[in-house]
């Protein structure tokens, strides 16, 4: 899957689990969740044969609509694209998750010398709710539903008001 994946310079769509286990088990049927991320290979290394270390970009949201596994455990399926996050502004209110989120690029950038081992890559658009809200919610040590909670709302501004709650929970401690 790999190897075609770079050699036609396609991506992938990444899902999920709603029900079941990554290691396939008899008579257990896995159930995934309806939206999710496609992704591009930005990078491939051979550690041993056989075993690779893959860096991947996260591209767009997409909905299942339906899927059908195949050989290998394979998901195959038809998707539609989830419409990119209109441009609305940073309310006042979130104004210091903003300036936060610009203190922690710029330390990165300070402490990590190669733009692509940035966690958070440009362009930094501190100015949108829905891309604030999606950096927080992939650096914010949360647990994978609620990571899935966020990546399937589709108001920008109803996302940053729950990661705003998010780091009040973690500012608590």
């Amino acid at each position: 899957m790999v190897k075609s994946l770079m050699r036609e310079d396609s991506t992938f769509g990444v899902l999920m689990l709603e029900d079941g286990q990554e290691v396939l088990q008899p008579d257990k049927r896995e159930k995934l969740r309806r939206v999710g991320t496609l992704a591009k290979i930005t990078e491939v290394n051979t550690l041993q044969p056989a075993l690779l270390l893959i860096r991947c970009k996260g591209v767009k949201r997409f909905r299942l609509n339906n899927e059908e596994k195949g050989r290998y455990g394979l998901w195959s399926g038809e998707i539609e694209m989830v419409e990119a996050d209109p441009s609305l502004a940073i309310p006042q209110k979130y104004e210091v998750v903003v300036n936060t989120l610009g203190k922690l690029i710029a330390d990165m950038q300070k402490k990590i010398n190669d733009e692509l081992s940035m966690p958070i890559a440009p362009p930094f658009r501190l100015d949108e709710c829905g891309w604030v809200a999606n950096r927080w919610s992939e650096i914010l040590p949360l647990s994978p539903k609620v990571k899935q909670d966020l990546l399937e709302e589709m108001n920008p501004s109803a996302r940053l008001d729950r990661v705003f709650s998010l780091l009040s929970e973690f500012k608590k401690y």
